[in-house]
């Protein structure tokens, strides 16, 4: 098991997205590449985030959920079949929430919430500065 500290910048992102049951432009707007100033910059990028996304959802730590509308309790889990072409897609995103249909947030599994409890949790509050 990776400690905090050698987990890259995206699998950080993306953990700490799972653990708030964050859309995926929630996550997207976290996430700060090298060279990326710009939200149009990250965008381009976004299979930077794609792969270790997968990566994630194949160890069993999270499962990727499609909501009918932001504002909706209903989801269905997305299969690992279909995340790889779904993701790939600009527009998932890239949405407000004023945008209508569908959107789509990262999740723990059981698995992987308790892994966040017992191995990065602790370490990724002691960086939290509240001023």
């Amino acid at each position: 098991m990776s400690t905090w500290d050698e987990l890259t910048h995206e699998q950080r992102v993306l953990l700490v997205n799972a653990s708030e049951h964050d859309f995926l432009p929630n996550a997207l707007g976290d996430w700060r590449p090298a060279g990326a100033t710009s939200h149009e910059e990250r965008i381009a990028r976004i299979d930077e985030l794609v792969a270790p996304l997968l990566a994630m959802v194949d160890a069993g730590w999270v499962e990727v959920r499609r909501f009918a509308r932001v504002d909706s309790d209903e989801y269905e889990t997305l299969s690992c079949e279909e995340l790889p072409e779904m993701l790939s897609d600009p527009a998932l995103w890239d949405w407000w929430w004023d945008s209508p249909g569908p959107t789509v947030a990262i999740v723990f599994t059981e698995r992987g919430g308790q892994l966040w409890r017992t191995h990065w949790a602790k370490t990724w509050h002691q960086r939290l500065r509240i001023m």
